[in-house]
């Protein structure tokens, strides 16, 4: 006879203890490799500052992260003045001027895309590896765009909920390749799709990897939960619907994963499959949809081009390009290796010879004394507060004189003493 109470009981899933298990022997694998630590502690960093209470910090105590790592700086203001913040192109020469003119939280989001994209990118010659940042930097523009077209979803938080869908996949090739050349061995053998590839191989999915490692990283449990793809379940579940940004994020990762591995013939159904899985979450048409890849692949290459990469032989945009222009050639659509005509330095600069420095963006400490005095010039035209003037005025010489600390003073008139009032440095 059975016992009534064992029939009560809910069944045990040992699936998610032995999923726990895959997690963690992974991340102990990881943490061995010495660039990993490294790239943490700085996420981790950017991503705490201001968590708590966003509209409470002042620009000093973001832009104080940002300086410390000078590769990151360059590259945010480059960003800042180019076409992707459009309004401040070519006028914004600090940080702290730049987390005045666009907020906090978008220079965080800003400033986190890039520490991730610079990671991956530019340390390592697997080609897999640098399409799939391609991808995911492409995933994330699209996704931008469709928040824009949705009061309830915000375009940075789409972008950078998109771009880290990728993030599993990115981890696995770079920290562990020997993984990678297993799922991938396996799929040629096997067949399958490569998520069961994955699972068979490291007993966990790339999403599942990439959500425990921005876990790590100290991202908000937002975007933890919102890079996880949706189940079939959930997209007809009318009575409990996902939140628009997952379900958006969702969308952006699978039409990714079409365009990379489909073909011709099959991306025009897959799209129609996709508009019309998705059609009661989003609301996308078609059209809207034409649109907005042919939109995506001039904002990569613009984007691409003010940080000085070269994606002319990216294979995933070479065929975004013959997707939109079918009668355009195409070695990716025509059969041929991607070896056959990508050089090696996919992310290398467009021209290695002479490379294109923002004018924004100066090197030598008498350009960046100047750009900072016509900044704080514009900026005490513009009536900013005079906390961000000062601030501006101490990144100028932190930044120009190479200091370990630049510190501003103010007398106290009651007591007869200086107190420090702003801090640029370490501690």
């Amino acid at each position: 006879m059975l016992d009534p109470k064992k029939q009560t009981q809910a069944p045990k899933t040992p699936g998610i203890s032995s999923r726990e298990s895959a997690i963690e022997q992974l991340l102990k694998r990881i943490h061995r490799n010495d660039e990993f630590p490294s790239v943490s502690k700085h996420l981790i960093e950017i991503n705490r500052q201001l968590a708590v209470n966003i509209e409470a910090s002042d620009a000093s105590e973001l832009a104080n992260v940002i300086l410390k790592d000078h590769a990151l700086t360059s590259k945010l203001l480059k960003l800042v003045n180019s076409a992707f913040f459009g309004f401040a192109a070519g006028s914004v020469s600090t940080v702290t001027r730049a987390v005045v003119l666009l907020g906090n939280e978008n220079i965080r989001l800003a400033a986190v895309n890039l520490a991730v994209f610079e990671h991956f990118n530019s340390k390592s010659n697997t080609l897999d590896l640098k399409e799939t940042v391609v991808n995911a930097f492409w995933s994330g523009v699209v996704a931008r765009d469709m928040a824009r077209m949705n009061t309830q979803v915000d375009p940075e938080e789409a972008f950078v909920c998109a771009m880290m869908c990728r993030l599993g996949k990115m981890v696995m090739i770079y920290y562990l390749p020997e993984e990678y050349q297993q799922i991938i061995r396996r799929m040629a053998d096997n067949g399958g799709s490569e998520t069961k590839a994955v699972r068979a191989v490291c007993g966990v999915t790339y999403d599942e990897l990439g959500a425990a490692v921005a876990r790590q990283w100290n991202f908000p449990s937002q975007l933890c939960e919102n890079i996880m793809p949706l189940t079939k379940e959930a997209l007809r579940d009318k009575r409990h619907p996902p939140n628009p940004l997952r379900a958006l994020t969702s969308f952006v990762k699978e039409l990714g994963g079409t365009l990379q591995d489909g073909t011709i013939e099959s991306d025009h159904k897959c799209f129609e499959h996709l508009v019309e899985k998705y059609q009661p979450l989003l609301h996308l048409t078609k059209g809207q949809l034409s649109g907005l890849i042919k939109d995506s692949v001039e904002q990569v290459r613009r984007h691409a081009q003010a940080l000085n990469y070269n994606l002319s032989q990216c294979d995933f945009l070479r065929q975004l390009d013959y997707l939109n222009n079918p009668g355009k050639s195409s070695n990716a659509k025509a059969g041929l290796p991607p070896s056959a005509s990508r050089p090696k330095d996919l992310f290398g600069p467009e021209d290695a010879e002479h490379p294109k420095d923002s004018p924004a963006v100066p090197k030598n400490t008498s350009d960046i004394i100047m750009a900072g005095i016509q900044e704080m010039s514009e900026a005490m035209l513009a009536d900013n507060d005079v906390n961000d003037v000062a601030l501006i005025s101490l990144e100028i010489l932190y930044r120009s004189l190479d200091f370990q600390r630049a510190l501003m003073f103010a007398r106290d008139g009651r007591s007869d003493t200086m107190t420090v009032r702003f801090g640029y440095g370490e501690k």
